[in-house]
């Protein structure tokens, strides 16, 4: 699931794995925990940082039985319990990763200017 915080980096969230307990309080297949890859792209260049996050226990007036989901449900899932304060922090964290890239690109390697200059 792709989405953009401001008009330079697209962050894409892609779910990686499940781990499901077969019954949790009567309810079958419950996802508790999820392994996923927050990704940043900008000009070019793109980080990615791999988080793991285990799951609240579920609500049986909103459970999603494990064959009945959908990417959209898990990253809804994760957005709303990690909150909006740590959803940012977390792209900030990438974000930053590309920051480093492009000052990286940004330097030129040169000898220091006494050497170049040494005559023999």
């Amino acid at each position: 699931m792709d989405f953009q915080i401001n008009n330079a980096t697209t962050f894409a969230l892609t779910v990686n794995a499940l781990k499901v307990a077969p019954v949790v309080d009567s309810l079958s297949n419950v996802v508790t925990h999820v392994d996923y890859t927050l990704t940043a792209s900008r000009d070019g260049l793109s980080a990615a940082m791999p988080i793991s996050q285990d799951m609240a226990a579920p609500d049986a007036n909103t459970f999603v039985d494990f064959n009945s989901l959908t990417a959209n449900t898990v990253v809804g899932w994760l957005t709303d319990m990690l909150g909006s304060d740590t959803v940012s922090s977390y792209q900030s964290m990438i974000d930053r990763q590309i920051d480093r890239q492009i000052a990286a690109n940004a330097t030129v390697a040169m000898s220091p200017p006494w050497i170049a200059n040494a005559t023999g």
